[in-house]
Order: structure tokens, then sequence, then C-alpha cells
């Protein structure tokens, strides 16, 4: 309940043809969580690459967690994003999620490498030409059966709101 996750992302995308690239840092902080487990933020530099077409748009995304983890996670999947109105985008999307031996230890005290699936519901307002904000609301559930064993949360629904400038 309440707010337990800010993430502060700085990337830089190009379109090559029909591929978005992508690559950035992102800052997660998490306000309400406290030890020595998390402290207070973990941080990860990333790469993503996407199939832009008409019917659905296949992608893959890599995470290296170099603060907490040392590790890495990568996330397969597919997307589609519908133009509802000028301003107004919406769609879905559902994805695969395996990590390393470092990240899966560190994050779901497993020695396996299926981490999750994911899927999700999304929409985009532009409110400007160079700023938008929209909705997300996600499922999640550990793939992993040690994982599963030792999490308190092995499905997670969750929401957030993200706001973007470009």
């Amino acid at each position: 309940s309440g707010l337990n996750e800010i993430d502060y992302t700085l990337s830089y995308a190009i379109d090559v043809g029909p591929v978005s690239l992508s690559a950035g840092h992102i800052w997660y902080t998490f306000p309400q969580v406290t030890g020595p487990m998390y402290g207070k933020s973990t941080r990860e530099v990333y790469v993503t690459a996407q199939y832009n077409n008409d019917i659905v748009n296949p992608f893959v995304k890599a995470y290296y967690d170099y603060e907490f983890a040392d590790g890495v996670y990568a996330n397969v999947g597919l997307n589609k994003s519908v133009k509802i109105s000028d301003r107004l985008s919406a769609g879905a999307e559902v994805s695969l999620g395996v990590a390393d031996g470092n990240y899966m230890d560190v994050y779901y005290g497993s020695s396996g490498s299926f981490a999750d699936f994911n899927a999700a519901l999304f929409a985009s307002f532009a409110v400007t030409e160079n700023i938008a904000v929209g909705p997300r609301l996600a499922w999640m559930s550990l793939l992993d059966g040690e994982a599963r064993d030792n999490a308190d949360d092995q499905d997670i629904l969750w929401g957030g709101v993200n706001l973007s400038a470009s």
C-alpha cells in the first residue's frame, strides 16, 4: 500500500528502419524499504530492441544491476499500442523474464533462471508535443519454484503512472 518505488530513467532511443533501439540508466528508489538488504536504492543500465510492425511488436530488453545484485535480468515479449486519438494511445504487453545466478540469488533467493511472467495494460496521453503521462496496470507471477517458495508475494498486481519528457 502506498508509494513504494520511484524510478528515474535517463535514456536515448533511435529508430533504425522498423527497429527501435534504446539504452539508458535507471535509478530505483524504495522510500518505504529499509535495512541492509535493499538500502534505499539500486541502479541499472539497460539496452532494448523492438521490431515495429502493424500486427504486434516483439521486443527484448536486458538490464544489468551493478549496484545491488551485480546481475543481469532479460525480458522478451510482445506488445501492441493503438492510437485512440491524436493525443491518446492504449496498449497491452506480455513478457517472460530470465536472469543470471547473481540476480536470482539476490532478488529471489533462488538458483533458477526463469524469473517471471508479466502482463500489462497501459495508456499514454500527450499533454504537449514533448510531455506524456499515462497509467500502467500490470500483473507479475514468479515462475521459478524456489523463488516462489521464498517469496512473500508470488503474484503481484501493481499499478503506476509514467511521466516522460522527450
